[in-house]
C-alpha cells in the first residue's frame, strides 16, 4: 500500500464576489472540492501558473466545454475527474456573486 500525500486548503469567496482566494495545486494529481451552501448557479475552476493570475477555466475534454459544477441550495462534495496537472494554482469561480462569505474545503492528493 502506498501513502499518497494530501493537503487541505480552505479558499473563500467573499460576500458579493465571484472568485475565491488562491488554491495551491503544485504537484496535484487529483483534487476534491467540498462546497458549502452557496448562491445557486455554476462553479468553475480557474487555473494558472501564478497565484492571483489565472489563465482561464479548466477545460473538460469530455464535454468540449469548461469544467463546471451545477450547485443549488445544499452543500455537496466531489472528486474532480478532470486532470489539473500541470497547473500550479487555481481558484473557484462562481457564476453568481455570493450573498455571504463562502468557505470551501479543497483536498489535494499528490503522488
Amino acid at each position: 500500500m502506498t501513502d499518497i500525500a494530501r493537503s487541505t486548503q480552505s479558499p473563500t469567496i467573499n460576500s458579493g464576489a465571484l472568485l475565491s482566494s488562491n488554491i495551491d495545486l503544485t504537484g496535484a494529481r487529483r483534487i476534491a472540492i467540498a462546497a458549502p451552501v452557496t448562491t445557486s448557479g455554476q462553479l468553475y475552476l480557474q487555473v494558472g501558473q501564478t497565484s492571483g493570475t489565472y489563465l482561464g477555466r479548466l477545460w473538460d475534454p469530455r464535454s468540449q466545454a469548461a469544467w463546471r459544477w451545477d450547485v443549488a441550495a445544499g452543500s455537496a462534495c466531489l472528486v474532480l475527474d478532470v486532470q489539473v496537472f500541470p497547473f500550479a494554482h487555481g481558484a473557484i469561480e462562481a457564476q453568481n456573486s455570493q450573498a455571504n462569505l463562502r468557505t470551501f474545503t479543497i483536498v489535494v492528493a499528490r503522488e
